[in-house]
């Protein structure tokens, strides 16, 4: 079975393994590689051509790593990619990628927290909201930052729902009617009929 998390570790350590204390400007160029290709390598389209066609990629950016300037982290992605290319999993690189995005984050002391809301977040009227949930996170969870991925969830009929650091706060229409359907509930079935509401 693949683990993302293996191949994660793995890159962050060729990274860490160069001597330099901050790793994070080897790791962002990296990072910057591997989101140029997964569009590419990551779709269907790229995996019906089987094994060969990921062999000229992995030729390809060989070559190319011969030809340009770059640094160690462009090094690092290639080496990635080209492992992926060996082993014939390059069609897992979305979640490589998105597993060593999570391990920095969790390095830097960044956390990534779920914002779902009835309508899309607008800027910059929804600046003000993001900032002082921003501050309230980092207060709370002594992250250093937080980055949020804004979803638009219409089910929500309202409000919002935050997910971060495992903690889930419902805030939004349904889940303030689905709570009080459930104590309306409650009370009519120990009351059997008979209750005021």
């Amino acid at each position: 079975m693949f683990n993302p998390e293996r191949w994660a570790e793995a890159f962050l350590a060729v990274l860490d393994s160069g001597g330099g204390a901050d790793i994070s400007g080897d790791a962002a160029e990296g990072l910057e590689v591997l989101r140029v290709l997964e569009p590419v390598v990551g779709g269907t389209p790229f995996a019906l051509g089987g094994y060969a066609h990921a062999q000229r990629l992995g030729e390809a950016i060989r070559s190319a790593l011969k030809t340009r300037k770059h640094g160690r982290g462009a090094e690092a992605a290639a080496g990635l990619v080209l492992l992926l290319v060996e082993k014939n999993v390059l069609k897992h690189i979305v979640s490589v990628t998105a597993e060593i995005e999570k391990m920095l984050d969790e390095r830097n002391g960044v956390l990534t927290a779920v914002l779902e809301s009835a309508a899309p977040v607008s800027y910059p009227a929804g600046d003000g909201f993001i900032k002082s949930l921003k501050e309230i996170l980092c207060g709370k969870t002594g992250a250093k930052d937080v980055h949020f991925d804004l979803r638009p969830v219409p089910e929500l009929l309202g409000g919002y729902r935050l997910r971060a650091g495992g903690v889930c706060v419902d805030a939004s229409l349904r889940g303030f009617l689905r709570s009080m359907s459930s104590g309306l509930s409650r009370g009519n079935g120990d009351e059997r009929g008979g209750g005021r509401l």
